[in-house]
């Protein structure tokens, strides 16, 4: 009897040691796993990307649907809804947003902190290529096995960081789904799209 009492304080006291250990191996293998699709996006030469995009003011809400060619830093994005920005170009480098079409306008104010939806767009492509990796985990979306991640990117002159998450689709390391929040809040959301071979070239 003594026996099995001590073999059951053992494991009161034990197994959530065990358990802690067990938890964080999967969280190394998770953020491993990370590191090598964030290689992976590294070794391109041009990332490509569709996606439908949400941008949240608060108080007014736009969707999007865009085509993006770039590397974070800069790129170009194609407008392809609303209808009435179709084909609607925008160059964008680090620090300069040039905007080509005519006498249109895309909605340019602040929405992740200083940056607006087409500036914060890339912003959430740098932070899956450069930012600080907060976390890793596997989840399941729009029925495929992901790997999530929590990314912090710090911006030059703010206090606080933006944080974007983002799921990657496990069996071919594409983006799913990605959302950029700032100040506690979630601010653009972008579900990606299969990409149309052409190039948003200006």
């Amino acid at each position: 009897m003594r026996l099995v009492r001590t073999a059951a304080l053992y494991t009161l006291l034990f197994l959530p040691l065990l358990l802690s250990a067990c938890g964080g191996a999967a969280g190394d293998r998770e953020r491993e796993e990370f590191l090598e699709i964030r290689a992976d996006l590294l070794a391109r030469e041009e990332l490509r990307l569709r996606a439908d995009l949400r941008a949240d003011y608060g108080d007014r809400v736009y969707d999007y649907r865009l085509a993006y060619a770039g590397n974070g830093d800069g790129g170009v994005l194609r407008i392809e809804e609303p209808l009435e920005m179709k084909d609607v170009r925008v160059e964008l480098e680090e620090g300069h947003t040039r905007l080509r079409f005519g006498d249109l306008m895309l909605d340019t104010g602040a929405l992740a902190g200083e940056e607006s939806p087409v500036q914060a767009f890339p912003l959430m492509i740098r932070a899956w290529l450069r930012g600080s990796v907060a976390e890793c985990w596997h989840e399941r979306l729009y029925e495929a096995d992901c790997l999530a991640a929590e990314i912090h990117l710090g911006r030059a002159g703010a206090e606080t960081s933006l944080v974007c998450r983002v799921w990657f689709r496990r069996s071919d390391r594409e983006p799913v789904y990605a959302e950029l929040a700032a100040e506690g809040r979630v601010c653009l959301t972008c579900r990606t799209l299969p990409w149309v071979e052409e190039t948003p070239s200006v």
